[in-house]
């Protein structure tokens, strides 16, 4: 119990990813999505999966969202630095293939201490993961359970 209460003292929490969607605006995201994305191509992408995530109903779950290292670091930038948990602890997959976007939307995210990652930087990074696999996102895309009819990509 005591190595649990550590890696926990460890973390902040920034909330869930549907917290976080709707705290900011696409547009406000530009700068930190920059960053993380060299090819313009990716853009209309990441804009796209901000909008469906918006519109996902969210689902309980008891799994949490936890990042590790800054994505700018990571080589190759998609990895295991930011992985969905079991509450106990027990890492199950990247967010990057994550299968169920309602269940994602209600995850707490939580953030190494040492990260000094913004709100932001953080959800840039959330949206850079989703949309990373383009195969992996358009098949969540079709099944996710959102308000919003879908468009052609």
């Amino acid at each position: 119990m005591k190595k649990k209460k550590g890696r926990i003292r460890n973390l902040i929490l920034f909330g869930t990813i549907k917290d976080l969607i709707d705290r900011y605006e696409y547009s406000e995201l530009q700068e930190e999505l920059g960053c993380l994305c060299k090819k313009d191509a990716l853009l209309p992408l990441m804009q796209d999966a901000y909008v469906q995530l918006k519109a996902v109903i969210p689902e309980t779950t008891d799994r949490t969202v936890q990042v590790v290292e800054r994505w700018e670091y990571c080589s190759p930038m998609i990895d295991m630095n930011c992985h969905i948990r079991t509450r106990s602890g027990e890492i199950l997959s990247p967010v990057a293939i994550c299968d169920s976007w309602p269940e994602l939307m209600s995850m707490p995210v939580y953030c190494l201490r040492r990260l000094r990652m913004t709100e932001k930087e953080l959800l840039a990074g959330i949206l850079w993961e989703v949309t990373y696999y383009k195969d992996s996102y358009l098949e969540n895309r079709g099944k996710c359970n959102c308000k919003l009819k879908t468009t052609e990509l």
